[in-house]
């Protein structure tokens, strides 16, 4: 737990670091201080602004080094040595900063200094997450000790589904730690969000009842009532959360300088933020239809050359590892101009690609039934509807309702063109996201605006802030702090675990020798129903493949596939 903790100040304290040089710039800006002024905390700002930032040059540099602590520890050094230099073109404001009072009242510090424990907590136990057993655990060892390998998605296909999420835990993996679950990095992003929203929700409550106090406290609610939010991602490698709480920050900018009649700047921040959702996850491509929205209200051609540019920049190592690690610059997508020999058989990526596809329609369905079952373009939604869980089912309903709600019902003091043209953004977000992939925790970072923010808006007048937040937090706050205690009973039957972390398993495993290469394969374990690779040593496969080659004499050659004779080995591979 300790251990866990002081990887959490780690982490921390290089994002804060790597967020300084934005800081400088925003603090020469008068037109982006909304940023640092309304809610967002120097602490929360610096924190985001580092971990974007460190993305966007692990995302180039992965795909020439791998991504060890070491190099992070240098560069940062180097990082800190020019901010020194600067230090007096930003003094002044962290001073200012600082003494800007937050006045947090009691039941809300008790509640954050609860819920911060709790994902400590989380943090410290074994990972339960699926996934992360099943790829990231591997991806992030091939990140950390070679970087982008040609053709390693032949291994596996969702070695190709790759996250810049990945990156950073490859950055921030301390070898010095013996025990590792890797959690680290997710446990430090679901403070700092919490913190985020917290900080948005107090900034409101002290402006005489604004809308956004229940917005953000609602918010709140919701991300610690469903699992798949703050306490899956506290305690898993999850790469789904980071793509929400992107999502929100930006949307809910947009919607604030609409509600708060705000004189429209452009804001390069903003663009920043929206298009390093899209390396988190593919899924977060529906960003861009908010985004160039928000980019018509401009008639500036160097506005759009501004953000044409960041996009280049920010897209580009996406594109590029992928096409390494694939053959396909957008993988799961098959469409590509060229074919490296390293690439992933068409076939199998076609198979791959409409598995994805389908696993997110028939929702919580056995993978037989995905496969075999013959999909139009509507008869899934019955399947997709009973698959989804309740809360999920109450949020889509929520967003219809509010989005007629918020149509058809005057709200006073907002400017309604612009109000429209956001919901009908967030709208094609979801139709977007609904004809696609539509798994749940991939929408949260619009349904949930679209479900709660209407509604505050129409009933915030009709709360008393004071009583009904503070009341809220003091019932929460034992909740909270039994659920930590009756998690925390592997800590307190193993002493060792208050110091360190409860380590990932790992299977036993045999090596397999394919057309003069060893591979290793794990067994089953804790009664799985497949292999899972978890962190044993590369390359892993979760099962024999007779096609399976290695390009070269060692590992960094990367891996290819000879042409597959038998169609029964692609439609029966366990993708």
């Amino acid at each position: 737990m300790l251990q866990q903790l002081l990887h959490i100040l780690i982490v921390s304290i290089i994002c804060f670091i790597w967020g300084l040089p934005a800081f400088i710039y925003l603090t020469k800006n008068e037109k982006e201080n909304f940023w640092l002024s309304k809610g967002m905390g120097i602490g929360v700002f610096l924190f985001f602004t580092g971990f974007i930032t460190l993305s966007f040059f692990s995302s180039w540099v992965v795909l020439f080094l791998p991504l060890r602590f070491e190099y992070l520890l240098i560069a940062t050094f180097l990082l800190t040595l020019y901010c020194v230099t600067q230090f007096s073109a930003f003094k002044k404001k962290i001073s200012i900063l600082i003494k800007t009072k937050s006045r947090f009242k009691f039941p809300a510090i008790l509640f954050l200094i609860s819920t911060i424990l709790l994902f400590i907590v989380l943090g410290t136990l074994k990972p339960v997450n699926i996934d992360t057993q099943l790829y990231h655990l591997q991806i992030i060892k091939w990140t950390n000790e070679y970087g982008a390998i040609p053709g390693v998605a032949n291994l596996y296909p969702r070695l190709g589904l790759g996250s810049g999420l990945f990156n950073l835990i490859s950055l921030f993996h301390i070898p010095i730690f013996e025990n590792q679950n890797f959690s680290y990095l997710n446990t430090t992003l679901t403070i700092w969000f919490l913190i985020w929203l917290i900080n948005k929700w107090n900034y409101y409550k002290n402006k005489s009842n604004n809308p956004f106090s229940l917005f953000f406290f609602l918010l709140l609610l919701y991300f610690l009532f469903d699992w798949q939010l703050f306490r899956d991602t506290a305690n898993s490698t999850s790469y789904d959360f980071i793509v929400t709480s992107l999502s929100i920050i930006a949307l809910t900018y947009i919607f604030e300088t609409i509600l708060n009649k705000d004189k429209l700047h452009f804001s390069l921040y903003l663009i920043i933020i929206s298009l390093s959702i899209i390396p988190f996850k593919l899924s977060g491509i529906f960003i861009l239809i908010p985004l160039i929205l928000y980019l018509i209200q401009y008639r500036s051609i160097k506005v759009w050359i501004y953000s044409a540019l960041t996009g280049i920049l920010i897209l580009t190592p996406l594109l590029i590892k992928n096409y390494i690690n694939t053959g396909y610059p957008l993988f799961p997508s098959t469409f590509s101009i060229t074919h490296p020999d390293w690439m992933l058989p068409a076939s199998m990526a076609e198979q791959f690609q409409e598995y994805v596809l389908n696993a997110n329609k028939f929702y919580n369905q056995n993978i037989g039934f995905i496969l075999n079952y013959k999909k139009t373009a509507f008869n899934w939604i019955p399947f997709w509807w009973m698959g989804i869980l309740i809360q999920h089912k109450i949020l889509l309903l929520l967003s219809i309702l509010s989005f007629s709600l918020f149509l058809f019902t005057p709200i006073k003091n907002i400017n309604a063109k612009k109000n429209k043209l956001f919901i009908l953004s967030l709208w094609l977000m979801m139709t977007g996201w609904f004809i696609t992939a539509p798994d749940p925790r991939f929408a949260y970072g619009f349904l949930l605006i679209l479900a709660f923010l209407p509604i505050s808006l129409l009933v915030y007048k009709f709360i008393s802030p004071d009583k009904i937040y503070h009341i809220g937090f003091l019932l929460l706050t034992p909740i909270l702090l039994y659920y930590t205690y009756k998690k925390s009973e592997p800590i307190l039957k193993e002493n060792k675990y208050f110091l360190s972390v409860i380590n990932n398993d790992l299977p036993p495993y045999h090596t397999s020798n394919l057309n003069g290469a060893n591979f290793y394969i794990p067994e089953k374990i804790n009664e799985n129903w497949n292999n899972r690779c978890f962190f044993i040593p590369l390359p892993c496969i979760c099962e024999s493949n007779p096609y399976l080659t290695q390009r070269g004499s060692s590992i960094k050659s990367g891996y290819r596939m000879n042409p597959i004779t038998d169609s029964n080995f692609i439609y029966n591979y366990n993708y």
